[in-house]
């Protein structure tokens, strides 16, 4: 059994020079159940060496709350807690994706473009798929809770329509169920992912390779792709 886990980094909203980013970004997080608990007491590591009273330690690492540098980041360096989590995700046994879109391109391509958000989770189930052809396995997908509901309807209704056709590209046999989501604080593997696809974001948005470079080791083979 593999899990699939996803976050995403960027706008799904058409690009406007400095209003809207670029590139939308969605990265997966693909691990064994059975690495969970090596996971966990890491990132419980970490959280008690970063926030030593527990009054003030957060109950998730969130990448962009750090990035903007709010409490309770604010106190810590939170530029070596983002190394320090980038690291762990690349100690752990997980695959890494990455698919990534721009915007402008794609508007110029297409008539009728795709809602990025789906588009990009198409490209990520079509990955995944062959990922589990590779490894003889099955997977699940788990998402961190969307923002509002529409957006977990649509997601809901382009994997059942994913299972039932198959992506563009191949039928899929090896992903079972459907896309569960969850916040983001009750995963350590949706945390995670969240600092791999700001990784990747800052990669293809604004060519810095700093974070991207500490995780690449871990990216699948054929599992950063740029659309369109």
């Amino acid at each position: 059994m593999q899990i699939l886990y996803l976050d995403s980094s960027g706008q799904v909203t058409r690009f406007i020079p400095k209003k809207t980013t670029r590139h939308y970004v969605l990265a997966g997080l693909v691990a064994k159940p059975e690495i969970w608990h090596q996971a966990n007491l890491e990132l419980n590591r970490l959280k008690t060496e970063y926030f030593p009273d527990p009054s003030a330690r957060p109950k998730e690492f969130h990448c962009r709350i750090l990035q903007k540098g709010r409490s309770p980041y604010d106190k810590i360096d939170r530029f070596a807690l983002e190394r320090d989590l980038l690291d762990l995700t690349v100690k752990l046994n997980a695959t890494i994706f990455g698919m990534t879109l721009d915007k402008v391109l794609h508007w110029q391509q297409y008539a009728y473009p795709w809602p990025p958000h789906i588009h990009m989770l198409e490209a990520m189930m079509n990955r995944f798929q062959w990922f589990l052809e590779r490894t003889d396995e099955v997977g699940l997908i788990v998402s961190d809770e969307p923002g509002n509901s529409k957006e977990r309807i649509e997601l809901l209704n382009a994997v059942e329509h994913y299972k039932t056709s198959g992506t563009m590209f191949k039928p899929l046999k090896n992903v079972i169920d459907t896309i569960f989501f969850t916040p983001s604080e009750t995963s350590v593997f949706l945390q995670l992912v969240d600092f791999c696809a700001y990784a990747i974001f800052r990669f293809v948005e604004h060519k810095d390779s700093v974070r991207y470079d500490r995780i690449r080791s871990r990216v699948d083979p054929y599992g950063l792709r740029h659309f369109p």
